[in-house]
Formats: structure tokens, C-alpha cells, sequence
């Protein structure tokens, strides 16, 4: 249960940590890309646009074509206006806004100065000479603001990168420890899995064997722990506890049935017996007393003169209790028979009895 706290504890720090640090990098990649990396491309863009213009000054004061100065350097202001555009719509520009517009401000009045001097009928070289001087000065401060600019930005996004780079490396660092964890987990729990639940296992597998060797109810499988393994040996235990009551009752009952069998088999022969013998006396006693009246009926071998249906009513009465003495001694057979199969049928349970004990005891 500890292992598996843990590895939600690890696999929770883990989560966290990579959406911490993806959130870190997801914020600083759109920072990258929507505003150091324009700003970088638009200042190089405003050098660019500058490097133009000053040649395209310089091209007017050693030709003197006005037209064509006009179409190209028309072209070179509209693309230096929608740089500025883009450049003052990021934070970055915000520290060098107001010099930045100074020197443009400045720069723009330089070149129409010098367009104006190069457009007079009688040109005054000297003064287009200064006037060019004066741009060049204004547009080298222009680019040294724009260097300035860039590397301001190119400092950042070094620092963005890097902390980018770092938080990257905590991510790959974080998941080898986590690897490692995880691989070091599985070998602990293998170990404790073959420790604490095979090799437990294995012995009550070895000892329930035994047991089945021995054929011993009285035996008990030994305690290894407290555990999950030691709550089936002590139920194992309990049910041969169990086993060993219920034997000795059905071996109790077993043989309170073998008695209550002899003693049924010895009243079923008494009773027979007792039976026997008092049938034989009573018809005895009427055989006896039906002689004794065939007797007094006649006086020296000569027949008296009696009443013969009282005679015959005498005999037929013997006769009649002659017939119930029979009859008695067959209901008795029958009854002794009847005795006779239910001892049977309670000696086949006692036998049944007795497999059962053998079976509880292996």
C-alpha cells in the first residue's frame, strides 16, 4: 500500500511539475515569436530602410536625377513608416519611443533640406555637401538607437531562451529521477512480492501437501505473517478446527446409532421370543381346554346327552381365540420384520456415518 502512495506522490510531483514548467515554456515561446522576434526583425528591417535611404541621398547627389530619387525614395518611406508602425506596437519600443522619434523627426527635415538644396537651378555644392554630413550624423544616431534596441531585445530573448532551455532541461532531469524511481519500485515490489507473498505462498502450498500426506486433522499450518497470506492460514486453520468438531460429533453420533441398532436388534429378538412363547402357551391352554371339553361331553367313552349348540358355540369360541392367537403371532412376525429392516436402515447410516468421518479425515 506504501509503494503505491508513493508512486501517486512521485507521478503527482511529475505532473505537476511539467505542467508548471509547460505553462513557463508556452508563455515564453509566444513571447518569443509575438513580440522579441518581430521586434528584432523590424528594427534589422528600420537599419535596412535606413541604409536605402542614405544611398538613395547619395545616388541623388551624384546624378542630380530627381525622378527617379523620387519614385524609389517614396517607395523607401512608405516601407520605413509601416516598420514604425509595427515597431511602436511593441513593448519593447516603449524605453526608445521618444528618442527614436526625435532622430526621425529630425532625420526627415535633414533630407528635405538636402532634396531642396539638390533641386535649385544652380546647385551649391558645398551646402548639399553639409546638408548630406548633416543626414548621415542623424541617421548613424538612428542606427546606433536601433543597435541599441536590438540588443536590448537580443539580451531578453537570450534570457527567455535560456530560461526556456532550463526549464526543458528540469522537465528531461525530472523524468530520468522518475524513470529511475519507477524502475528501482519495480524491483522492490518484485522483491517484496516474491518475499512476502510467493515464497509465503509456496510454504502453505507445501504445508496444506503435508497435511494431505498425513491424513491428520489435529495438524495446523504455520503463521509466516499478518498479512493477506497469514489471514488464509488462519482460515485454513479455522476450517480444520471446524472439520475436527464435526468429525468427532458424526463419530459421537456414529456411535450412539451402533447402540441404539444392538439395542433395537436385542428387543426385536426378546420381543419375538417373549412373543413365541406366550402364543404357544395360549393355544396350548386352548387346545388343552378344548380336550377338556370333549371330554366332559363324554362319561366312560359314552356320549352324554348335552346341549349340542352350546357345544358348539364352545368350540367355535376357542376356536375363534385359536385363530387370534395366530393371527397375534403373524402381526408380531410382521412387526418384527418391520423392526428388522428400519435396524437395517440404521446400520446403513451408521456405515454412511462412518465414510464421512473417513473422508473428513482424508
Amino acid at each position: 500500500m506504501l509503494g503505491y502512495v508513493v508512486g501517486f506522490l512521485l507521478l503527482s510531483a511529475f505532473a505537476a511539475l511539467t505542467l508548471f514548467n509547460g505553462k513557463q515554456i508556452e508563455a515564453t515561446t509566444v513571447d518569443l515569436s509575438q513580440t522579441k522576434i518581430p521586434a528584432l526583425i523590424t528594427a534589422a528591417s528600420l537599419k535596412s530602410d535606413l541604409q536605402v535611404q542614405i544611398n538613395q541621398l547619395y545616388e541623388l547627389y551624384a546624378t542630380n536625377d530627381h525622378a527617379a530619387f523620387e519614385t524609389s525614395h517614396q517607395s523607401s518611406l512608405a516601407m520605413m513608416k509601416d516598420n514604425f508602425s509595427k515597431l511602436r506596437s511593441l513593448d519593447e519600443y516603449k524605453s526608445h519611443e521618444a528618442k527614436l522619434l526625435e532622430i526621425g523627426v529630425k532625420q526627415a527635415n535633414l533630407a528635405n533640406n538636402f532634396v531642396q538644396v539638390m533641386k535649385q537651378p544652380e546647385v551649391d555644392w558645398d551646402a548639399a555637401r553639409e546638408a548630406l554630413s548633416a543626414f548621415s550624423a542623424s541617421a548613424n544616431a538612428m542606427s546606433q538607437e536601433l543597435d541599441s534596441l536590438v540588443k536590448e531585445v537580443s539580451t531578453k530573448t537570450l534570457s527567455s531562451a535560456q530560461n526556456s532551455q532550463q526549464l526543458t532541461e528540469q522537465l528531461i532531469q525530472a523524468g530520468i529521477v522518475l524513470a529511475i524511481l519507477v524502475f528501482l519500485g519495480v524491483i522492490t515490489m518484485a522483491y517484496y512480492s516474491h518475499s512476502q507473498v510467493s515464497k509465503p505462498l509456496k510454504a502453505v502450498s507445501s504445508q496444506l501437501t503435508d497435511l494431505t500426506n498425513r491424513r491428520d486433522l489435529t495438524y495446523r499450518l504455520k503463521h509466516f505473517s499478518y498479512d493477506e497470506v497469514g489471514d488464509i492460514v488462519n482460515s485454513t486453520n479455522r476450517l480444520l478446527e471446524e472439520f475436527q468438531k464435526l468429525t468427532h460429533t458424526l463419530y459421537g453420533t456414529s456411535e450412539e446409532v451402533n447402540r441404539t441398532i444392538k439395542s433395537l436388534t436385542d428387543i426385536t429378538e426378546v420381543t419375538r421370543t417373549n412373543m413365541s412363547e406366550r402364543n404357544h402357551k395360549l393355544r396350548s391352554a386352548a387346545l388343552n381346554f378344548m380336550s377338556d371339553i370333549e371330554s366332559s361331553s363324554k362319561t366312560n367313552g359314552v356320549q352324554k346327552d348335552i346341549d349340542i349348540e352350546l357345544h358348539r358355540a364352545q368350540l367355535k369360541f376357542i376356536q375363534s381365540h385359536l385363530k387370534d392367537i395366530d393371527d397375534g403371532t403373524h402381526a408380531a412376525d410382521r412387526n418384527t420384520d418391520v423392526l428388522r429392516d428400519s435396524t437395517i436402515k440404521l446400520q446403513k447410516l451408521a456405515d454412511n456415518m462412518h465414510d464421512q468421518i473417513r473422508l473428513l479425515n482424508f
